[in-house]
């Protein structure tokens, strides 16, 4: 939906009015805007001259004043002036009166803002982002679009009567989703295939009923919209989902709305994402150590690696060098459901992040490494540099050196950082947390303190939208971090230490398997020494390092069993 030349495409052009008072005479002295000039809010663009009539025994005075008129829209990210509609000297009657034309990005919210407006029956209850009240926001995504992530949703309608925007509707740039009276239907619209306005009789009261229905074909089924919805117009959302048809051919719709954890991600991507942190472990020494291997290990089996893909990774360990990065995050990220790219860049260099300072590097986000995959998945300094906080805080948790309280504050701080930064909370826990806990172990934790399905994981579109720290931070509306009593309190670092030592153990697990294809192979080779030197040589060196991680990895589950132990005696006392 790009503007063509000859043809102004109106989803793109929006109009900007200013309301002149009764009782005044208005002229336009000045236009303080070239064509062009991008518009942020408060930006001046008109000059006024403003004259006032008053009355003075029997004479008329006039009393002329200037007024500055500005820009006040704050809802596109670069808008820009295509032109004005008024010129100097031009005297403008009270009321709303446009004054210029601006051109808005071609975004998939944008081109569609006109059509969503077309199909809400009360436009006072529609509200588009980033002005949708968090209150109404949180009441939507709990009660009919469940594992959607807020920062996605760009419009709400609010259908209920009291304000709790509990039924109504909301749009992303992947779903329709709407609510009434019990009734709820969800448009993919990726999957959209056809649409069909017709009437069809009801009984209503015993008696027949004609009504306008709207059935939208999506996937493998048909969804039956009709006139009871209220709040809905139907011919506007048949012509708003038209639109989105045409714009999901031109590859402006999402696949996902919420986040898949990486666990869930296809083979493909998890393949690439384990592949680009062998690289950066061999790019600043050009060598992989147990130590490396070991984070690497554990960071397979918290997001199930399965024996063909740990394999695979295991021939990249052998030979780190013939990596390419830069094909491996093309790769990565055309096979990533669209919509997760954002958070699972986060979640990379979050583990990148990890393996550093697990190797005992000290502060990770500046590495040249580092910094060089970061660039590559487009994630800014400034972002890579929250990621380590986040990862410092689990690291602190996981210790015991924080309180629940400092726990509460750092939780907030952290969502709002988060935020400012344009970071999706939900990257840091993507593939779990960067101490060993996995993602699927955060919601289990969640789950054994009572709030099992908080998060709505599924096998595709996993809901992390919320703040997480470790599992125990804050859901948007619930407090339960405050609460709760001193017994779960005390228990939740039991719970991360009980899930962290069962990933560890089936990491060593995994790792003995490897070593034992390893020797295997080694007695194969060694019926002819001569001819298979070099290649013993190498996996030789292979076995030892692997074998070498397996002790670190025993070394760190005694640590963890005996952390574990005194959580548990704390608790008994």
């Amino acid at each position: 939906m790009k503007m063509t030349q000859g043809s102004r495409e109106t989803h793109l052009t929006r109009t900007c009015s200013v309301r002149l008072g009764d009782g005044a005479r208005y002229t336009v002295r000045s236009l303080l805007a070239e064509p062009g000039t991008c518009l942020p809010k408060g930006t001046p663009v008109l000059e006024l001259s403003v004259t006032r009539s008053r009355r003075q025994g029997d004479e008329t005075i006039d009393e002329t004043v200037f007024e500055t008129r500005r820009f006040e829209v704050d809802r596109y990210a670069s808008p820009r002036l295509a032109h004005f509609l008024v010129v100097p000297g031009q005297e403008l009657a009270p009321g709303e009166v446009p004054i210029l034309e601006y051109v808005v990005e071609d975004t998939f919210a944008n081109v569609v803002e006109t059509a969503v407006r077309g199909m809400a029956a009360s436009p006072s209850d529609l509200h588009a982002a980033p002005a949708i009240p968090e209150k109404k926001l949180r009441n939507a995504t709990q009660h009919y679009a469940k594992g959607v992530d807020s920062s996605r949703v760009l419009f709400l309608y609010d259908d209920t009567v009291f304000g709790s925007a509990k039924d109504g509707y909301l749009v992303t740039d992947s779903a329709f989703y709407y609510s009434s009276t019990g009734r709820a239907a969800t448009i993919r619209f990726n999957d959209l295939k056809g649409l069909r306005l017709a009437m069809r009789t009801v009984q209503e009261g015993g008696k027949p009923v004609s009504r306008q229905c709207l059935y939208v074909r999506a996937g493998d089924g048909e969804v039956e919209i009709d006139g009871r919805w209220t709040g809905l117009s139907l011919d506007g959302l048949e012509s708003f989902l038209a639109l989105v048809a045409r714009l999901r051919e031109a590859g402006q719709t999402k696949d996902v709305d919420g986040y898949v954890v990486v666990e869930h991600m296809p083979d493909a991507v998890k393949s690439a994402y384990l592949g680009l942190l062998v690289w950066l472990t061999y790019q600043d020494d050009g060598t992989i150590d147990e130590r490396e291997l070991s984070e690497l290990q554990v960071l397979m089996t918290q997001l199930d690696f399965h024996a063909e893909l740990r394999h695979a990774v295991r021939a990249m360990v052998g030979d780190p060098a013939l990596l390419d990065a830069e094909e491996m995050v093309r790769q990565m990220l055309a096979a990533t459901p669209s919509g997760s790219e954002l958070a699972l860049s986060g979640s990379l260099v979050k583990d990148a992040i990890r393996v550093r300072r697990a190797t005992g590097q000290g502060p990770a986000a500046g590495q040249p490494g580092v910094r060089r995959l970061a660039g590559m998945l487009g994630i800014g300094d400034d972002q890579a540099a929250f990621i380590e906080e986040a990862a410092v805080q689990d690291e602190r948790i996981l210790a015991g050196e924080l309180s629940d309280d400092q726990v509460t504050v750092i939780a907030k701080e952290m969502a709002a950082k988060a935020s400012a930064v344009g970071v999706p909370i939900a990257a840091v826990y993507l593939s779990g947390s960067v101490t060993g806990l996995s993602a699927a172990g955060i919601t289990s934790g969640l789950s054994a303190l009572g709030l099992g399905g908080v998060l709505g994981l599924s096998s595709m579109v996993t809901g992390i939208g919320v703040a997480i720290v470790l599992g125990v931070g804050i859901y948007k509306g619930m407090q339960w971090l405050m609460g709760g009593t001193a017994r779960d309190k005390a228990s939740r670092r039991e719970l991360m230490l009980q899930e962290v030592l069962r990933i560890h153990q089936k990491a060593i697990a995994n790792l003995a398997e490897d070593v034992a294809f390893f020797a295997q192979k080694l007695v194969t080779l060694t019926v002819d020494v001569e001819r298979n030197k070099a290649t013993i040589d190498k996996l030789s060196r292979e076995l030892t390092m692997f074998a070498t991680a397996i002790a670190r990895l025993r070394a760190k589950e005694s640590s963890l069993e005996g952390s574990l132990e005194a959580e548990t005696n704390k608790r008994a006392a």
